[in-house]
């Protein structure tokens, strides 16, 4: 047997080999996430009722992005004013 032919084989009995696999696991793996999905969509919306509850509103007038010095701005996601 060459050289090719022998990789050959070895490739084709590797993915026959990672099919069956798969296909032997899929469905334990989709009812595991989709429970896991649920439970984290669970949480996350808990957190957002959390937060909604702690959000005051802000006074009319107030400068939302005040910077460290008078008449600057923050820019967002930083500690630099401009």
């Amino acid at each position: 047997m060459t050289t090719a032919r022998r990789i050959g084989a070895v490739a084709a009995i590797g993915t026959l080999t990672a099919g069956i696999a798969l296909l032997t696991g899929l469905s334990n793996a989709r009812a595991d996430d989709l429970s896991q999905l649920q439970a984290n969509q669970q949480l996350l919306q808990q957190e957002i009722n959390q937060l909604a509850a702690l959000k005051t509103p802000a006074t009319p007038g107030a400068a939302s992005l005040a910077g460290s010095f008078p008449r600057s701005i923050l820019i967002p996601g930083t500690d630099t004013s401009l």
